[in-house]
Formats: C-alpha cells, structure tokens, sequence
C-alpha cells in the first residue's frame, strides 16, 4: 500500500525546495536592506534638517537681541536658498508668519488645524514641549513628491525675557515656531536607484546560484543516482554483465565502485550455480541410492532392536502387578499352612481377591501396550479417584515398609470424581510412587499422595510428593524421554516415566510439571481434567512436550 506524502520523495526535489527557501531568504533580506536604506537616507535628510532649524532658531535668538530684525531676515533668505529646501516659516506667539522664504506668506495666520499647528493645539492647554516625532511631518507637494516638514519651538530663555528691548513677561514659555520644509525628492530618487540596483544585482546573482546549483544537481547527484538505480533494475532483470561508469571519486563514486563489485561476485556466484545445476541430477541419483542403501541397513538395525525394546517394556510394566501378586501369594501360603484360623483364611481370601485383581491388571497392562505402541489407550468412564489411589499405595505399601519409607495420603477436596481410565491413571501412579520409593535414600524418607482442587474447577491436582535425592539439571530435561534411565540396574530400560507422561497427556488431555531441587526431594504436579473433553487433543511426545 502506497503512502501518500507532501514532500516530494526524490532527493533533487528536496535539494530544490532547500535551494529555494535560501532564495527566498535572500530576496527577503534584500527587500529589507533596500527598506533600511529608505530610513536611512529620511533620517540624514532629518537629521540635516534638524540642524538647519537649531541654526535658524539661534540667528533669530541673536536677531532679536541685538534688535537687528534684518539680520533674523537675511538668514532665514540665505538658508533658503539651499538646494532640496522647500520653504522656511517664522512665527510669531500669535501664529502670524513674520520671516519666510516666500513673501507672499509674511502677515498670514494658518489655521489651528493646519498641519504644522495641529501637533500643539489639538492639546488643551496647547503642548510646549515637543517630541522629535512630533516635531516632524511628512506631506507631499504638488508634484506628489515626499516632503519632510519639521517644526522647531522657539523658547523664551532667560537671556530674553530679562532683556530691556522685549516686553516678554516669564510666564511665556513659547516665544514662536520656526517651520522648515525639505523635500524629499532628491533622497528618495538616489535611494530608489540603489534599491534597483541592489535588486538587479541581486536577480542576477540568485539566477546565477540557481543555474550553478542545478547544474552542479544534476552533474554531481542526480546522473550518478539515476545510474545506480538503473543498475539496480538491470541487475534485478539479472543483467548480471552490466556495470556503471564511475564517474567521480566522492561518495557517489565509491558506492559505484562497490556496486560493480558486487555486481561481478553475483556473475561468479550465478556461473558457479548454473555449473552446480548442470551435475545435481547425477548427484541426486548418486546421494538417493546411498540413502537407501543406508534405510535398508537401519531398517534391519530398528527391527532387531524393537524386539529387545518391546521384551523390555513388557517385563517392566508388569513387574509392578507380578511384584504385589508375589507379596500376597506368599502372604496367604503363610496363612494357609498350619491349621489357620477363620481370621487367617478371611485374609488368605482377600489376598486371593488382590491376587485375581492384579492378574487382571495385568492382562490390561499388556493391552494398554498395545494401545500405548498404537498411540491409543482403553476406555474412560467417570471414576472415583480416591479407591484407585488406595489401590496403588497399598501395592507400594511392602516395598516401602522394607526401606523404612512412610506413605501418606492427603485429600483437600470433597470433589474426587473424574473421567479417566482407571487402570491407566492406576499404573501411572504406580510409575511415580516406585520412582519415589527408588530415589529414597537408605535412611527412609516420606512419600506423599495429596489430591487438591485445580485452579478451577474444571480441573484437579494429583500431587506425588518425596524427599528423595531429586533431579540434576543435566537429568531434568531428559526425564520424560524414551529409555532414558540414570538407574544402574539392569532391569530399567526408561520406559516408566514416559509411559506415564503419554497417560496424563495423550489420554486424558493433562498438564504435569515437575518442582525438583537436588538433595531437598521432588514433586510431579498432575493437572487431569474433571469432565472428558469435546475433542481430543491432538497426540505430542514428551520430548516435545518438555524440551
């Protein structure tokens, strides 16, 4: 699925969009050069204006106090004549024109409202001090040029109020207003000549960046990238002879360089496979008859060894039963020997009964075989569990009576029906509770059978329980396995645990774990469903149930 982006994927797209950006911030810093350039020259054409005022104020000043009006006159006409100025205007404390450039203006009274009153006498009472933005206007003449008014108050210092030719009394602080206009025309047109130039310059030198960066894209990035992705494409269509022209020494050049070199071990490696494809059909003929030649050999070999397996696990399953027909047989010959008494004979009667029981068991074992060989196993029906593990202690009971073990059997749960196969989890039992009573040391020790509720109850917990010698961690792994055994006697082929496994996990659909810790004893925790389930799980070894 294509994802949709704004911004472009190629790399020349994006070094564009980079190069334009740097564009723009030129551009924006040339306007705003061209822009300060502007202020720059108002504020010389301000600044040259504002001298003119202090000058014309002071010769006034002078004027007045020498009594020498005319002196006042000739230098407001000789300022005047000045390039760039556009007109000077004296006045009076009534407002009325008293000194100017142009005669015609000398006995007039502007406005209150007039641009050059306005900045005061919109202020009630009148301002007598003036900012220097207030001081300056800008208007436009008639030809539609700027032009910078400027106005200077004319103070009542002490040197004239104290004078004895003025009757200026100290409470008048503003003694009149010089008014100085000065065009604009002349700055405004040099500085609209540098802006053009420096925009033109600037059009030009960003035009020239832009051919150059282009040019420089498109040699040093874009050409080399198309021929990697081309060679990319050939060798996709497995063109394995084509190779592209290094044509710089950068880093571009260098990823060329390494792209022909693999491009020429992929031609080695494909000539290599075309020469492997031209022999593999003899090899395959030559490797098929060796493996059946080697099938045939292990064929003989699995059947001469099934026999002995098959010898061994029927000798070991039926131990268990033969083992407690033997202890009750001889139990009842003891009974039966000399003139036995009602009790002896109810007990030899009994013994019989375990003995017929066992012989049964024995004959179920022998078909479980079957089934366990088959990978099925005999009926399930709902049962009680606390009978059948009765059954299985008291068939361990002698053996564990000779090395001193005591057997102990705890139920924590009313609820002890399951659906099971009774002889099964019979001769599961048996497994665990003689390989109890084997890991024993010689001092005795305690084997226990705890029967508790499950995590839920659906399911119950059949616990066997021993403080044996426990399981290595080089051994745990191995537990479940096959004819694995760690007992020196010749009579263990390592089916026990196995056979047992299969019970709790193919039969009944179990959980078993195992809790083990060397020299402290261990424990198979048995988790057995209570109700038969909906579909039978599907059948898994043990060596891939615990690996």
């Amino acid at each position: 699925m294509k994802r949709f982006s704004l911004f472009p994927q190629s790399i020349v797209a994006k070094l564009m969009i980079l190069m334009g950006l740097v564009l723009i911030f030129m551009i924006a810093i040339t306007l705003i050069n061209t822009q300060m350039l502007f202020r720059q020259s108002e504020t010389d054409v301000r600044t040259h204006a504002l001298k003119i005022g202090d000058v014309i104020k002071r010769a006034i000043e002078y004027g007045m106090l020498q009594k020498n009006y005319d002196y006042a006159v000739n230098i407001v006409q000789n300022i005047g004549l000045e390039p760039g100025l556009d007109g000077i205007w004296v006045y009076n404390p009534k407002g009325e024109v008293r000194i100017s450039t142009d005669s015609s203006a000398i006995g007039t009274q502007p406005s209150k409202n007039s641009l050059q009153c306005i900045q005061c006498h919109r202020f009630r009472p009148p301002l007598v001090t003036l900012s220097l933005e207030q001081r300056v206007q800008h208007i436009y003449d008639d030809a539609g040029n700027r032009v910078l008014g400027l106005i200077t108050p004319i103070e009542n210092q002490p040197s004239c109020s104290n004078a004895d030719c003025h009757a200026h009394s100290n409470d008048e602080q503003i003694l009149g207003v010089v008014e100085i206009r000065r065009s604009l025309r002349e700055a405004d047109k040099s500085a609209r000549e540098t802006r053009n130039t420096m925009l033109t310059i600037s059009a030009l030198l960003i035009l020239l960046s832009v051919v150059l960066f282009f040019s420089f894209i498109r040699r040093v990035i874009q050409r080399p990238i198309k021929s990697l992705i081309e060679g990319t494409r050939r060798i996709a269509a497995m063109d394995l002879e084509h190779t592209i022209p290094v044509q710089s020494r950068d880093e571009l050049g260098l990823l060329s360089v390494s792209f022909n070199q693999m491009t020429k071990e992929l031609s080695n490696a494909n000539e290599a496979n075309r020469r492997w494809s031209e022999t593999l059909e003899e090899r395959v003929q030559e490797k098929t008859f060796e493996l059946e030649r080697a099938q045939a050999h292990l064929l003989l070999v699995d059947k001469m060894a099934s026999l002995g397996k098959l010898a061994g696990v029927v000798a070991h399953e039926i131990n268990n039963p033969i083992a407690g027909i033997l202890t009750y047989a001889k139990l009842s010959i003891r009974n039966l020997s000399d003139h036995p008494s009602p009790d002896q004979i109810r007990d030899s009667i009994e013994n019989l009964s375990v003995i017929r029981d066992e012989s049964k068991r024995c004959g179920d074992i022998v078909n479980n075989l079957l089934h366990f060989s088959r990978k099925s196993f005999g009926k399930s029906s709902d049962n009680d569990l606390r009978p059948i593990i009765t059954r299985s202690i008291e068939l361990t009971k002698h053996s564990a009576d000779t090395q001193r073990i005591k057997l102990d059997f705890r139920i924590s749960t009313p609820n002890t029906r399951i659906f099971c196969d009774p002889a099964a989890i019979q001769q599961m039992l048996l497994v665990f509770l003689i390989n109890a009573i084997e890991a024993m040391p010689e001092e005795g020790g305690e084997v226990s059978v705890e029967l508790e509720d499950g995590k839920t109850p659906d399911w119950i917990h059949l616990i066997v329980r021993d403080t044996g010698s426990g399981i290595s961690d080089e051994n745990f792994a191995h537990i479940f396995e096959p004819y694995y055994t760690t007992k020196d006697t010749s009579d263990n082929t390592g089916l026990g645990l196995s056979v047992a496994y299969r019970i709790i996990v193919d039969q009944h659909h179990g959980q078993i774990e195992v809790e083990t810790a060397v020299g402290s004893g261990t424990a198979f925790i048995i988790a057995l469903p209570v109700k038969a389930p909906l579909k039978p799980a599907e059948s898994s070894t043990p060596d891939q149930d615990t690996q």
